[in-house]
């Protein structure tokens, strides 16, 4: 299955203010690393509106970066306030948004994180390579974790399954079989880690 397009959905609530710097810093070079191999990808970090300006204005000080970067692009998705600061609501209202929105589902994978995850530079490119040769949903492990984690920390999910499944492709369930692989592996970031350690 040829993919076209990554989306990356990142959930901010108010209180991974402290971790969104490092995290955006690692998302955009995954992004970059991404569309060099031909997958172009748009970073879409997400909060309730009414969140903290200082949240909103750390994301749009992206911005200017973002445009310099061939085939990436940086549309937030902020969500009617009634989803709370919780992560699973937020993601899910999001992610439910920007699928709804997408002219090719099928071809568009759709990835979530955590801004107190670290990516690797090729996070987005391992994950496309699994649905290039046809996962319809594929997770890797989380370094760093003791016993299971939330699967949304190192999912990917092709946008036609969310629209087909729901909220509940987001924790690996739906109509079809989560690919759980080695790789991608992301790990945790602590507030105040330079994203480049």
């Amino acid at each position: 299955m040829r993919i076209e397009r990554a989306v990356v959905v990142l959930p901010v609530p108010a209180c991974d203010l402290p971790l969104l710097d490092a995290c955006l810093e690692q998302l955009v070079a995954a992004a970059d690393e991404a569309s060099a191999a031909g997958v172009p990808t748009v970073l879409a970090p997400a909060w309730t509106t009414g969140a903290p300006r200082a949240l909103v204005e750390l994301v749009e000080s992206w911005r200017p970066l973002v445009a310099l970067v061939d085939g990436v692009g940086l549309e937030p998705e902020p969500v009617p306030a009634a989803h709370g600061g919780d992560p699973e609501r937020l993601l899910a209202a999001a992610a439910g948004a920007v699928a709804s929105r997408l002219d090719r589902p099928a071809a568009t994978v759709l990835l979530t994180t955590a801004p107190a995850v670290a990516v690797g530079s090729r996070w987005i490119t391992e994950h496309v390579h699994h649905h290039a040769a046809g996962a319809e949903a594929s997770t890797g492990p989380v370094r760093g974790t003791s016993g299971p984690h939330p699967v949304r920390l190192n999912l990917a999910l092709r946008a036609d399954l969310l629209r087909r499944c729901g909220p509940a492709a987001l924790h690996g369930a739906g109509d079809r079989p989560l690919v759980h692989a080695l790789t991608p592996s992301v790990g945790l970031l602590t507030a105040g880690q330079p994203a480049s350690s």
